[in-house]
């Protein structure tokens, strides 16, 4: 069961959740497809005149059978017990950020190599993976012809409402976890779900500024080939929008 305290982030059971393997959410269940805690024990640390302790969350999708691993650090006391007060750090030991280790095709190597750094590098060092993410996001905005510091890309982007789904705001999100964790007099930690959050703005805006496009473009050009190859010119609504465009234009005058 639960014990009292444990954060509601933490998978356990009756959590509904998505299974960070297959990506369908379900409701995760006690027993042989459920949860287990594990308490480690007490280290010789202190926190708040509490002992420091450490417990592991294991829980099994009910859709794939796949394992996620928590593990939580929080105070207990002297006396033991397991009972859970004052949880300060939590992190997913596996999978960080989901099975899939690899950017999209679409999206430009140097940026991609970025990317999958950051991914490879979370189970050693969250604040490397976020200062990679953020160099991705930067790199991303250059190649849309934004330039300057990060923060002025994404404001310039916004308000050519050129970001989609990833918006200014979770953006500046981005910004900051990088910024402070490649700032070496920040005290802030890179916690497991800001890192998760990261990840999935990354993938929307490759979405968006790759994927989608790229796509789209494929797409049309074969429309095109197709008309083409039954002797209609596939081109011929340009002509009919450049004259309408010029209708238009002389009735402003």
């Amino acid at each position: 069961m639960l014990r009292d305290g444990a954060p509601e982030s933490l998978i356990h059971p009756g959590t509904e959740d998505d299974c960070s393997h297959c990506g369908r959410g379900v409701r995760f269940t006690s027993g042989d497809q459920g949860t287990d805690i594990t308490h480690l024990g007490q280290t010789n640390k202190k926190r708040n005149g509490l002992h420091v302790a450490v417990a592991l969350y294991t829980a099994r999708c009910p859709s794939c059978g796949e394992f996620t691993v928590d593990l939580l650090r929080y105070g207990e006391h002297p006396s033991g017990g397991g009972a859970i007060h004052d949880p300060f750090r939590e992190e997913r030991l596996f999978p960080v950020l989901g099975a899939n280790l690899q950017a999209p095709e679409e999206v430009p190597e140097r940026i991609a190599q970025d990317f999958e750094r950051a991914i490879r590098v979370a189970p050693v060092s969250g604040e490397a993976a976020a200062a990679l993410f953020r160099r991705a996001l930067e790199a991303v905005l250059g190649d849309l012809g934004y330039k300057g510091k990060l923060e002025k890309r994404i404001n310039e982007a916004e308000l050519d409402q050129a970001l989609g789904v990833a918006t200014a705001e979770v953006l500046h999100a981005v910004r900051e976890v990088g910024n402070y964790a490649a700032h070496p007099d920040e005290v802030l930690w890179v916690e497991t779900g800001e890192l998760i959050h990261l990840h999935e703005v990354l993938r929307l805006l490759f979405e968006d500024v790759y994927i989608r496009p790229a796509r789209m473009e494929a797409a049309q050009r074969g429309i095109e080939k197709k008309l083409a190859a039954a002797g209609r010119d596939p081109t011929a609504w340009r002509a009919h929008l450049a004259k309408l465009a010029e209708q238009r234009a002389s009735k402003q005058k």
